[in-house]
């Protein structure tokens, strides 16, 4: 949370300044709430830089299983992976299987990252817009895109991950030509 007052400030009418203390507190507490800044948009700044390590990432591990799935290297790159960076290789492989429910919102929070990273820290929109790429793939393009939360047919494994993409972006390939 971001913004001049804090939640423990909270005050509720009809109650004393010291029942009021108390409750604020203890809603900050129950609701995992942490005042950041006296800045309005601190929070929302501090959300966009987390999701675009955590999702920026989980974007750059699709794109990797899938082109090393389609050379034939995918095997050898997660072996490469627990040899040398393997908390690497369990957040990739998490992340990637997790995601392709959520895939079709991710696109556009990609986008909305990249316009952060623009606007507020100077850089140029290609890496997030990249991203955005990456999962509109998976939502549009691939069998993963009706893929649902509790009912998964497709995409349980970083194998499947790759294969249905790699299907997807043939048949659009095939489309185009």
């Amino acid at each position: 949370m971001s913004g001049p007052h804090k939640l423990a400030d909270l005050s509720l009418p009809g109650t004393e300044d010291r029942e009021t203390e108390t409750f604020g507190a203890r809603l900050s507490a129950v609701l995992g709430g942490n005042h950041i800044s006296a800045e309005i948009g601190a929070a929302s700044g501090l959300k966009m830089c987390f999701a675009s390590m955590s999702k920026g990432f989980t974007a750059i591990a699709t794109q990797a299983f899938t082109t090393a799935h389609r050379m034939g290297v995918l095997d050898q790159l997660r072996g490469e992976l627990s040899a040398r960076l393997p908390s690497y290789l369990e957040f990739a492989e998490k992340g990637v299987v997790t995601m392709p429910p959520k895939a079709y919102r991710w696109v556009r929070e990609m986008e909305e990252i990249s316009k952060t990273h623009a606007e507020e820290g100077g850089f140029g929109p290609d890496l997030f817009v990249g991203a955005a790429g990456v999962y509109r793939a998976v939502a549009e393009d691939s069998p993963l895109g009706g893929e649902k939360i509790g009912k998964r047919k497709r995409g349980t494994t970083v194998e499947d991950v790759a294969a249905a993409i790699t299907e997807g972006l043939e048949r659009k390939k095939k489309k185009t030509d």
